[in-house]
């Protein structure tokens, strides 16, 4: 109810001084877009016209509505999403990243994988290929991870970094003015990951020095959720 009330005083505020925020940009692009019954309007058709290709990048953090604008606007063979699932980080704004799963899963879409990683070392890649493989296949088919997510190492040499992962609690540094937040489940998750590696040295940052390969992972005042 008081979100309902919220909108409505918001809506009539934007429209008395004449504004519009993002999410109106694509809301009313869809209503020109698109009928009540589902048909592409005339004006999509005039839009459509106008591209013979289109090329969307980070498609992992799209939402409903603009799939739907972008599903609507494109011919049948001419649209190019690219996306890393990995990467999508604005959940908080409606993306979602089970569209672009869906497209992947989709056997009359035609799929590239750029798995080739040729910036970082081979320890970089393999540390993070060990992390996305705990954490993303607790997603399940929501936004399912399988060895096509994992990246390859297209970089000459092995390298020797030592890979460490910290872990720290933002509320108990956050005199110190520090942005790092820990998610539900952080601390699980991190552990989950040493115990994989055959190590548990939660919270050992005075522990012997890691492996080219190994996770060193600190949890100073990390909470359980």
């Amino acid at each position: 109810r008081f979100l309902v009330s919220f909108e409505t005083k918001y809506r009539y505020e934007k429209r008395i001084r004449g504004i519009l925020d993002f999410n109106d940009l694509e809301r009313l692009a869809c209503r020109l877009m698109i009928d009540e019954d589902g048909t592409p309007t005339p004006l999509a058709d005039t839009v459509s016209d106008q591209y013979d290709e289109i090329y969307i990048d980070e498609y992992q953090d799209v939402n409903k509505i603009q799939d739907l604008i972008f599903s609507t606007i494109a011919k049948n063979t001419d649209r190019f999403m690219v996306g890393d699932i990995k990467q999508s980080i604005y959940s908080f704004r409606g993306a979602e990243p089970s569209l672009f799963a869906d497209y992947r899963r989709d056997d009359r879409v035609k799929k590239i994988y750029l798995s080739h990683n040729f910036r970082c070392d081979r320890p970089i890649i393999d540390f993070v290929n060990r992390i996305c493989g705990v954490l993303f296949t607790c997603a399940g088919r929501t936004v399912p991870y399988d060895e096509t997510h994992q990246l390859v190492c297209g970089k000459g040499g092995n390298g020797e970094h030592e890979i460490e992962l910290a872990v720290i609690d933002a509320a108990h540094h956050r005199a110190a003015h520090l942005g790092i937040v820990v998610l539900p489940g952080a601390a699980d998750a991190a552990e989950r990951l040493d115990v994989a590696h055959g190590n548990h040295r939660a919270g050992g940052i005075g522990s012997p020095r890691a492996g080219p390969l190994d996770a060193r992972v600190r949890l100073p005042q990390v909470h359980r959720f």
